[in-house]
């Protein structure tokens, strides 16, 4: 399966580094191929993505997006209310990446991967009723450290491990 990651903005990045890892532990083969399009991008060339932007998307099964939202990017460029990208914490490690793992489930059930994508979910629930929460929603954990538990999970329910292809195309326009 190839899927397109477009981290985003603010917090985006760190949850969604988080979904990914949920998703490679099912064992599913993934050729990941990660896109630099959000504010940032948008602050060089002064839009979103670049011209074949749309055709490089179809090449893709699927896309796994983060956050985008920038409060120094005009409204009417911006695709998603910037409250969304948590711009007040990014880089703390404190962002909750449950909602991206969530939408890695749905991205898998939606692709017909529905073993995979059930057993993300009964790791992401197991782990919620656990009650391991990062800062922000009144926890104590690290993003990395609830998304290196959820993953952890849905590795230990495989039933059997799949090649990787896990390889890293950074598209630099």
């Amino acid at each position: 399966m190839k899927i397109a990651l477009l981290p985003g903005d603010g917090v985006g990045p760190e949850v969604i580094a988080e979904a990914r890892k949920a998703v490679d532990a099912t064992g599913l083969a993934v050729e990941w191929t990660e896109l630099p399009w959000g504010s940032a991008y948008w602050h060089k060339p002064g839009r979103m993505m670049p011209e074949d932007g749309i055709e490089t998307l179809r090449a893709h099964d699927a896309i796994l997006m983060g956050a985008v939202g920038d409060p120094a990017v005009p409204d009417p460029v911006s695709l998603w209310p910037v409250h969304g990208s948590a711009p007040d914490i990014p880089g703390q490690g404190i962002g909750n990446p449950c909602v991206a793992v969530w939408s890695a489930a749905l991205m898998l059930e939606h692709q017909g991967e529905r073993e995979a994508a059930g057993r993300l979910m009964t790791a992401l629930e197991a782990v919620c009723r656990e009650g391991l929460r990062t800062r922000d929603v009144g926890g104590s954990a690290s993003t990395a450290e609830v998304g290196e538990t959820i993953a952890a999970r849905v590795a230990q329910s495989s039933p059997r491990p799949r090649p990787l292809v896990a390889r890293n195309r950074h598209q630099q326009r």
